[in-house]
């Protein structure tokens, strides 16, 4: 390397610093003006930019990896407040009050001793209570309503009486309030994250149709679900109006000379299929493997937040969606599984690439609103997402022994 010229590291630290604060000002959050600097530790460094470390294993620390994530909260004075509208979303929905008084919160609301808090993901926690037991402690965020979380655990107490393998209540009245947030503790499932196989996926099939093909309750029936509870409560048609709108707040940080890719994004979200119309039943929304949990004897279905009574074809699409991004044997064994108690109606097989697309749609446009991802990545997989669900589609449709829609001239 010629003297005077930066190393090749330094030119790399250099250029993902300007991405940072590009990003960061697209947020409305303009980053502060620090550089890497050897005297600054990182723990510092990240914990002013609003990060924080996350338990790696010893060899991980050994090997002198950190490993962060946002703290999504309002920021204090002296730091600039979120002036977006993205930002504002980011802070309602991933920032949690008193975290750091939940376990005395649990002793006092449930009256058990709480012996270690583990943070598994987002205002979720697994709870080791004196005794030996285990639960799972979920804070949601202070924007959303009670009467929806306490609703939720309704659904679970039905689930329990019908003999469905969901995760189970650990109190008689599982709900409480801690900071304006509703808190709800169910039991640990004790497991693996099942493989994405087709043993796994005609499982899968087989819980869902099971889950669509309960009697429904008078007070289940007025309860809409279906939306994942990050973007919205309600329908899938809800879910998609709150994506739009999350990208119409992003216009703003498209890059020059990408307008069209944009519209074309909007566009295919706008027309995405939220399946209303269509035959309604108990619908979880997000029933692929990562909620599932194999106990050896059972596959326990885990995160009911979003449940309710929605349209049972935009749950099979993201399962279908999952299936068939494995292969297209795991499209075959989930609706073999399904069928064993639901049989899909002509009007629901005629909009089935619909159904599948919309989800990952939506997660797509959702990933380039919120900053996880650039525009070009997102509308660049458009067309191949598309071509994926239509695939998958017709795949489903040859399982179900259904005829092929009738292509548009």
């Amino acid at each position: 390397m010629r003297e005077g010229r930066p190393s090749v590291t330094a030119r790399r630290v250099a250029a993902y610093r300007l991405g940072f604060d590009r990003l960061a000002a697209g947020f409305g959050d303009p980053a502060a003006d620090e550089r890497l600097a050897a005297d600054v530790a990182a723990g510092e460094l990240l914990s002013r930019g609003r990060w924080q470390p996350v338990e790696v294993t010893d060899r991980s620390k050994r090997l002198g990896f950190l490993v962060t994530v946002p703290i999504w909260r309002p920021a204090l004075p002296p730091a600039p407040a979120t002036r977006s509208r993205i930002g504002s979303y980011m802070d309602r929905t991933f920032h949690r009050d008193g975290t750091g008084t939940l376990a005395g919160h649990l002793e006092t609301a449930y009256g058990a001793g709480v012996e270690r808090l583990h943070r598994l993901d987002v205002g979720v926690y697994r709870v080791q209570v004196a005794g030996g037991r285990r639960w799972v402690a979920r804070i949601f965020a202070a924007s959303r309503p009670l009467d929806v979380t306490r609703g939720e655990t309704e659904i679970l107490r039905m689930l329990a009486e019908a003999g469905f393998p969901a995760e189970r209540c650990a109190q008689p009245d599982p709900v409480s309030v801690h900071q304006d947030q509703a808190v709800v503790v169910t039991d640990h499932v004790a497991g693996m994250v099942p493989p994405a196989t087709q043993a796994t996926f005609r499982t899968l099939g087989d819980l869902l149709g099971r889950l669509h093909a309960l009697a429904p309750r008078p007070e289940f029936v007025t309860r809409p679900g279906g939306a994942w509870h990050h973007l919205a409560d309600g329908t899938p048609a809800d879910e998609i109006t709150a994506a739009v709108s999350l990208l119409d707040d992003a216009v703003r940080r498209v890059p020059a000379g990408q307008g069209a890719r944009f519209d074309t994004l909007r566009a295919a979200l706008v027309r995405a299929d939220g399946c209303d119309g269509l035959p309604r039943a108990l619908i979880h929304p997000d029933f692929v493997p990562a909620n599932a949990i194999a106990t050896g004897s059972d596959t326990v279905i885990l995160d009911w937040a979003g449940t309710g009574w929605g349209p049972r074809l935009h749950s099979l699409g993201f399962l279908l969606w999952a299936a068939g991004r494995q292969s297209p044997r795991c499209v075959d064994a989930a609706i073999a599984g399904y069928r064993t108690h639901i049989e899909p109606r002509p009007e629901e097989t005629d909009r089935l690439a619909g159904a599948i697309l919309a989800r990952p749609l939506i997660l797509s446009c959702w990933s380039f609103s919120t900053g996880r991802e650039p525009l070009a990545d997102v509308a660049g997989r458009l067309a191949s997402s598309e071509a994926d669900a239509t695939a998958i589609a017709a795949r489903a449709r040859t399982a179900l022994g259904a005829a092929q829609p009738q292509a548009k001239h």
